[in-house]
């Protein structure tokens, strides 16, 4: 057995991922992706309040801007790259079955 070795069911990206629109919010230091198990704590800063994100990889603190339903609520989340007006107007123009996979190593 090999530890370095698992198996990836690619049917979670095709059907049982949630969707959502709009774009992941990335570490400033490392680049890791907001996920289901992040924390975003709200900051009071003299008047304004501010949404501070530490990232669990490496503790670095995000602020951020995010709405309770944008926040990832499964393990999976495919992101909508184009807008849904603009997949409708493009529907099957030529790119049916064509996906984007972001992989993380």
């Amino acid at each position: 057995m090999d530890t370095n070795v698992f198996k990836i069911d690619f049917a979670q990206l095709r059907d049982k991922a949630e969707l959502a629109t709009g774009d992941a919010f990335f570490c400033a230091k490392c680049g890791a992706v907001l996920n289901v198990h992040s924390v975003v704590e709200n900051r009071k800063s003299g008047d304004s309040e501010k949404q501070i994100w530490a990232c669990e990889f490496c503790v670095h603190e995000n602020e951020v801007d995010i709405e309770e339903e944008e926040k990832p609520k499964s393990a999976a989340v495919n992101y909508i790259v184009q807008g849904a007006a603009q997949a409708m107007n493009n529907k099957d123009g030529g790119k049916k079955g064509i996906s984007i996979v972001f992989c993380v190593d």
